[in-house]
């Protein structure tokens, strides 16, 4: 489906979304999940440019320090919870740490150089792998409701094309990327003056998660639900 084709139908998942969270913002326990898993985003990247490693992972260690690496990453990211939007979260960070190592990738040139890739991370990287998280949780949320049919979507799912699910998420999550804050640019606000980015980072968390799901978005026109697409 080609990318304007699924405009329409994105915008219209993300005001459902908005509507929900506007009337109760920890519904689904979306929010309280993504700001814990963001905070422990900023605490990691902001060791990695420390130059720290990170903990080793507890489950079975891959042989190739790539995927070591992403291993530890998404588990000191996600945490252990069980519930939909711990599940959101842990593919949300899975994205972030393929990512982080891609191959063109200052930590995956260190790692190929025989070094741990810790130190690697440079301000830049932190600040697109941190707006990244978050739409990515919002990608993957509505990627969810739409095969689930979590109630955050109808009567939106009665007008979604069979299989769009996929190309919906990768449009949402792109869309909210443009709309979160950067903390490298509010770092050179004259308010976070000396601050290290990852202060910024986490003082920026609650506004990243509310631009990624439409609460802060004048664009969407909450409330105005599904008419424009039923018209069509």
């Amino acid at each position: 489906m080609p990318a304007e084709d699924v405009d329409p139908f994105g915008t219209a998942c993300r005001r459902a979304l908005a509507d929900d969270l506007a009337e109760d913002p920890d519904r689904y326990g979306l929010r309280p999940a993504t700001l814990a898993a963001g905070q422990r985003l900023v605490d990691t990247l902001a060791a990695l440019m420390r130059g720290e490693p990170l903990p080793p992972a507890t489950g079975p260690v891959p042989d190739d320090p790539i995927e070591a690496l992403r291993a530890r990453f998404v588990e000191q990211v996600a945490g252990d919870g069980t519930l939909v939007a711990d599940a959101v979260v842990r593919r949300a960070a899975v994205r972030c740490a393929e990512r982080l190592t891609e191959a063109d990738s200052p930590v995956t040139a260190a790692i190929r150089d025989g070094d741990s890739g810790s130190g690697s991370v440079t301000g830049e990287l932190f600040c697109i792998i941190y707006r990244m998280f978050f739409g990515e949780v919002v990608g993957e949320f509505l990627k969810t409701a739409i095969a689930t049919k979590i109630q955050v979507l109808v009567p939106v799912l009665a007008v979604l094309p069979f299989g769009i699910g996929g190309k919906l998420a990768e449009w949402v999550a792109g869309k909210a990327v443009g709309l979160i804050p950067n903390p490298c640019e509010e770092k050179e606000q004259p308010e976070h003056a000396g601050q290290p980015l990852s202060a910024v980072a986490t003082k920026l968390l609650d506004s990243a998660f509310r631009h990624a799901v439409g609460l802060d978005d004048p664009d969407l026109d909450i409330g105005n639900g599904i008419g424009d697409l039923e018209a069509a």
